[in-house]
């Protein structure tokens, strides 16, 4: 587990990402408060879309690192679509508002996705996005949970959506 560090190094990030992805054994990745940076999330995604980043990968935790909505769409295409084991991701504290979301909604109604637990708590979330992940959640029978908490934004009519 890396936790508080400064990954806001391009040349640190390269480095920790060859690691990760030349162990095929790790099951967990858990990379909290780290400073990942824009620039971060997309080497993690290129370097998980160059290899199949650990097929034995269950868990991804990236929570509290503020990078947005910015290169989430790689990171879910990189790491999501090429990690069919993947079956937790936690994304919380990260500022991800509409555009997170619809990329995250991609990954949601992809049939192979085997995702059980997503963690979007204290982002940027508001009814517009929830009304995205709403329609894909539709679509979905593997996630159990979906964890919210701490979106202000979310109103009556967002939370609505959900049910």
């Amino acid at each position: 587990m890396v936790r508080k560090s400064n990954l806001e190094d391009v040349e640190t990030m390269h480095c920790l990402t060859s690691s990760l992805v030349d162990n095929l054994n790790l099951q967990k990745i858990v990379l909290r408060s780290c400073g990942i940076t824009i620039d971060g999330v997309s080497i993690l995604s290129s370097a998980s879309l160059t290899c199949s980043m650990n097929n034995a990968l269950e868990e991804l935790h990236l929570c509290n690192n503020n990078f947005g909505n910015a290169n989430l769409r790689d990171l879910v295409e990189g790491v999501l679509n090429r990690n069919k084991r993947l079956r937790s991701l936690d994304l919380a504290g990260n500022e991800i508002g509409p555009k997170g979301c619809t990329s995250l909604a991609n990954i949601l109604q992809n049939q192979d996705s085997n995702l059980e637990e997503l963690y979007l708590d204290r982002n940027s979330i508001d009814d517009e996005s929830v009304g995205i992940l709403a329609c894909s959640l539709a679509k979905n029978k593997k996630l159990g949970w979906l964890w919210l908490e701490g979106n202000n934004a979310i109103t009556d009519v967002g939370l609505s959506m959900l049910l």
